[in-house]
C-alpha cells in the first residue's frame, strides 16, 4: 500500500511540475510577443518622425534670417500653415493686413441694437 501512495504521490508531484513549466513557457512567450509588438511599434514611430522631420530640414527649403528689431506678423498660407514675415510700412497702416492686431481697443465703436435698444434718432444705418 506504500508503495502505491507513493507511486501516485510522485505522479502528483511530476504532474504539477510538468503544469507550472508549461504556464511558465505561455507566460514566457507572451512577454516575448509584448517585446517584439513594442519594439516593431518603437521602430515603426521612430521612421514615420524621421520622415516627418526630414520635411522640416530638406535643404531644399531657403532658409531667411530675419533681423530680431524687425516686428514680425503672422501670415496665413494657402495650405493653412501659418508662417511669419517682417512687418511692413503698408502693414503697419492697414490694421487687417497686419493680422488685426494693431487696432486698439479704443478704435471700435459699437453700438447694441435689439427690441430693449433701440437704434438712436441720430444714427444711420
Amino acid at each position: 500500500m506504500m508503495n502505491t501512495q507513493n507511486a501516485s504521490a510522485q505522479r502528483y508531484r511530476c504532474r504539477q511540475r510538468r503544469h507550472r513549466q508549461k504556464m511558465l513557457q505561455k507566460m514566457l512567450q507572451r512577454v516575448i510577443v509584448r517585446m517584439v509588438f513594442l519594439t516593431v511599434f518603437m521602430l515603426v514611430g521612430a521612421a514615420v518622425k524621421a520622415v516627418l522631420m526630414s520635411e522640416y530640414r530638406s535643404a531644399d527649403k531657403p532658409v531667411s534670417v530675419v533681423q530680431a528689431d524687425e516686428p514680425l506678423v503672422p501670415v496665413s498660407q494657402a495650405d493653412g500653415r501659418q508662417t511669419w514675415k517682417p512687418q511692413t510700412d503698408e502693414m503697419q497702416n492697414d490694421p487687417m493686413q497686419a493680422g488685426g492686431s494693431a487696432v486698439d481697443r479704443e478704435d471700435w465703436k459699437l453700438l447694441l441694437v435689439n427690441p430693449w435698444n433701440p437704434v438712436p434718432e441720430d444714427y444711420s444705418i
